[in-house]
């Protein structure tokens, strides 16, 4: 379980791990970021008749694994989770992760789509279209 605490930790705050903004020590081991879209050269390309820019907050960009991925299958893929488990929607809000890994109730996981990842970012001027309430509470 703690293992996949951490992964889980890599997963949701790769890019401020990555950007140096965080580092996530858990039980005195530093946490490694996973990025799901690493950068060029790794076989990642969008499929152009899947973007959209940023409209009224919200981006939204289509993703294809390359079918050669076994090459470099470590960019892909994690210690416990297949491509299988993480094709589907990513959803970002503000740089950080709030969803990942299927479809969100839009389809079920299949096989044809293990390739597939759709990643959408929004600002938290759209938290109302989500009914978010994002505060942050705490007592001395």
């Amino acid at each position: 379980q703690l293992e996949l605490v951490k992964e889980y930790l890599g997963i949701v705050f790769y890019q401020f791990i990555e950007k140096n903004k965080l580092v996530i020590r858990f039980n005195g081991e530093i946490i490694t970021p996973f990025n799901p879209f690493p950068s060029e050269g790794s076989g990642l390309f969008m499929d152009e008749s899947q973007y959209f820019d940023t409209v009224n907050g919200f981006k939204m960009r289509g993703f294809v694994v390359n079918p050669d991925y076994k090459e470099n299958e470590k960019l892909w893929i994690t210690k416990r989770k297949s491509l299988f488990d993480l094709e589907g929607v990513y959803i970002y809000r503000n740089e950080r992760l709030i969803f990942f890994g299927g479809w969100n109730g839009l389809r079920k996981r299949s096989a044809k789509l293990k390739l597939a990842r759709l990643k959408i970012d929004f600002e938290n001027s759209n938290d109302i279209f989500f009914m978010l309430n994002v505060y942050l509470q705490f007592s001395l």
